[in-house]
């Protein structure tokens, strides 16, 4: 059935079996109950066949106009339909019609048309001066109202420079969805083509705040596909796999793809036995002291742990906060043993807040093999007994089995 708007007139169709339902309109974002075109709110059905002719005829009519009238226009994207919950409120939007996806698309029609006033007033200058000032710098209140605009006047000078290829001006959205939601700034990511057409896709990613009924941007950013640098030639056999990589931020790290490692040649069986038992330990979130001590002594056996732990990596899939948990007892634990630290912070959910990107987790995993598959056979605990000394009381066996292995 085809459904309008009551307040922006803006039309959509919805499956029959939707009316009466809540949707948000794609258009101004307002909710409303669903009724076919021409059908009254609140009316009822009657045996009188006249009304139901003429509404019939209604309704033809107005999609004939519908139909003439928006013939040249590209197809709308399909609308995002909400049934309302049992509580009466709507769901909201997540898809490309999210009031939040439809503000940043906005911003890049602003930036490609160099619409600085509407675009100077939709920019959350006290988040973004918040985020990037230092700290000797004042706070935003402190700024009087030169100060302010100057630096809005930046920031605007940057999202309609085309003379950046990868700016949001020289770029527009086709499609995008809600990524996450952390203390009311939302993060939404949008895929876009180039403005003056082609094949090429680039993906942005907006942080917004709602102000009133409008919504502001937070920061904005771009990412591509990590550059391969191919290894020099000459690169050691048992180097095979490891690549120095350059990052979408332009940092270079070197990767190696993730792989389960088997036990070291030289733990013996009992230990590889006590690794084992320990690490599914480490993964059981519900034995709370069990876990805690196999932690300390996966830290106290060291190198021999370090291969069933970057298994772990590679085996356990971040889907939520159970298993980002489990990792993050990894990475923990191989912090500890390693004194390497490769920026992965699992309960820092991707698409956070904090600026966690599927792209940072996949790298930081890879960099653990890399680091392992490079200097993993060198690898000594130097003075390490000193450094546990820090955060764990060790046994006299465990001091014996550390002093017996110091050269492994």
């Amino acid at each position: 059935m085809l459904i309008e708007c009551p307040f922006c007139k803006a039309r959509a169709q919805l499956a029959e079996s939707k009316e009466g339902a809540k949707v948000r309109c794609g258009e101004c974002g307002r909710v409303y109950g669903a009724r076919p075109v021409g059908q009254k709110r609140g009316s009822s059905s009657s045996s009188n066949p006249v009304p139901f002719i003429i509404g019939g005829v209604v309704i033809l009519t107005g999609a004939l106009l519908f139909f003439l009238t928006n013939q040249d226009e590209p197809p709308r994207t399909d609308y995002t339909e909400r049934i309302e919950a049992e509580d009466d409120t709507p769901v909201v939007l997540t898809g490309f019609d999210a009031p939040e996806v439809q503000a940043a698309v906005k911003l890049h029609q602003y930036a490609k048309n160099g619409d600085r006033t509407p675009l100077t007033v939709r920019l959350a200058g006290e988040y973004i001066w918040d985020e990037q000032r230092n700290e000797e710098d004042p706070d935003w209140d402190d700024l009087d109202s030169a100060q302010r605009n100057a630096f809005l006047s930046e920031l605007v000078d940057e999202l309609i420079d085309t003379e950046f290829a990868k700016g949001p001006a020289n770029w527009t959205p086709y499609n995008g969805n809600i990524v996450s939601e952390d203390r009311g700034i939302v993060t939404v990511e949008v895929q876009c083509t180039p403005v003056g057409g082609g094949v090429e896709s680039l993906e942005f990613t907006w942080r917004v705040v709602q102000d009133g009924e409008r919504f502001e941007a937070v920061s904005w950013s771009r990412f591509e596909e990590p550059e391969v640098i191919e290894p020099e030639k000459g690169t050691p056999k048992s180097l095979q796999g490891v690549e120095v990589v350059k990052l979408s931020t332009g940092g270079e790290v070197t990767e190696r793809e993730p792989e389960p490692l088997e036990h070291l040649a030289t733990t013996p069986p009992d230990l590889r036995g006590e690794i084992d038992t320990l690490y599914a330990k480490l993964l059981d979130l519900s034995l709370t002291k069990e876990m805690s001590a196999a932690k300390l002594r996966l830290q106290a056996i060291g190198k021999p742990a370090i291969p069933r732990l970057l298994t772990g990596l590679y085996e356990i899939e971040l889907t939520d906060i159970d298993t980002a948990r489990q990792i993050q007892n990894i990475v923990s634990v191989l912090r500890k043993i390693t004194g390497e630290n490769f920026g992965f912070e699992p309960l820092v959910m991707v698409g956070s807040n904090m600026g966690t990107t599927e792209e940072m987790r996949s790298s930081a995993i890879k960099q653990w093999f890399a680091w392992w598959y490079r200097f993993g056979d060198s690898f000594v605990e130097a003075d390490r007994e000193d450094n546990l000394g820090d955060y764990i009381e060790l046994s006299e066996s465990d001091k014996k089995w550390l002093e017996r292995n110091k050269d492994k």
